[in-house]
């Protein structure tokens, strides 16, 4: 077996910047996005699985998205995208 890296978090606050999203909603998109389930991030968030589902609708809209996949393969290319921007001497 190999150990894996851990997966780097989204700061938040990007996500809330990007997409328009409420600081909960930000978090719970951020916890998805390093690959746990709705149910998991529900739980290290302390909401319940209703609340997250309600956010989770929210983030689709905002996102323009259907799936977690979909939303989670959008949120690493946007942090991508920002953080190789961030990379790019300006001129």
């Amino acid at each position: 077996m190999t150990a894996l890296d851990p997966v780097p978090e989204l700061p938040e606050t990007r996500l809330m910047l990007i997409f328009r999203l409420t600081p909960a909603e930000a978090r719970l998109a951020a916890r998805l996005a390093c690959g746990e389930s709705l149910e998991e991030a529900s739980e290290r968030l302390a909401v319940s699985l209703g609340t997250a589902r309600n956010q989770l609708k929210a983030i689709f809209t905002k996102t323009e998205t259907n799936r977690q996949a979909e939303l989670v393969a959008l949120l690493w290319r946007v942090s991508d995208l920002a953080i190789s921007a961030s990379l790019v001497p300006r001129q």
